[in-house]
């Protein structure tokens, strides 16, 4: 479209502009929207770490118990 055109007008006028023209850049959304994906996955794996390996502990060391008595 337009190019975004500042010209010498009020100084609100113009932080106004800027700050439409900001809101509108859509180029790097993707980009942040992927990193926080990445950190929710990397806050979910810390977060359930200890249940996870309480788990494998618990179904595991059954399996390991009747290997140790053949």
């Amino acid at each position: 479209m337009g190019e975004w055109v500042v010209r010498k007008q009020n100084p609100n006028v113009k932080i106004r502009c800027l700050v439409a023209r900001f809101v509108a850049d859509e180029s790097g959304a993707t980009a942040i929207e992927y990193a926080l994906v990445a950190a929710i996955m990397a806050l979910v794996v810390v977060t359930f770490k200890d249940i996870f390996d309480a788990l494998a502990n618990g179904f595991l060391q059954p399996t390991g118990d009747a290997l140790d008595g053949i």
